[in-house]
């Protein structure tokens, strides 16, 4: 039997959490999102460009897990909006994790 990981918040940081805790294979993993949801924070900003590129938006782990999902991996100089952080990277991440963790939504 695993040891228990319970992530609180599905936002990016979490979502990156359990990806890499799902990925290490040594966790049983609940990830808790009060949104309807994962990263439903990032739905209020969607239209924002965010300030920063793909790559120091992305993680190793992640990119692994887009890559290992057959979903292509966004370009590194590009400066996505919110939105597309949600359909091209957080929403891929959430369907990688959705079979292979427990996730609670408000």
């Amino acid at each position: 039997m695993l040891p228990r990981l319970v992530i609180v918040g599905g936002g990016p940081i979490g979502l990156e959490m359990a990806v890499a805790a799902v990925q290490s294979q040594q966790w049983e993993v609940t990830l808790v999102e009060r949104g309807s949801e994962l990263c439903a924070n990032v739905v209020a900003w969607e239209h924002v460009q965010l300030f920063s590129a793909w790559a120091l938006n992305t993680s190793d782990a992640g990119r692994a897990a887009l890559l290992a999902s057959g979903v292509g991996v966004p370009d590194g100089t590009d400066y996505p909006t919110g939105r597309e952080f949600l359909d091209r990277y957080l929403r891929p991440l959430g369907a990688y994790v959705a079979g292979r963790c427990r996730i609670l939504l408000d």
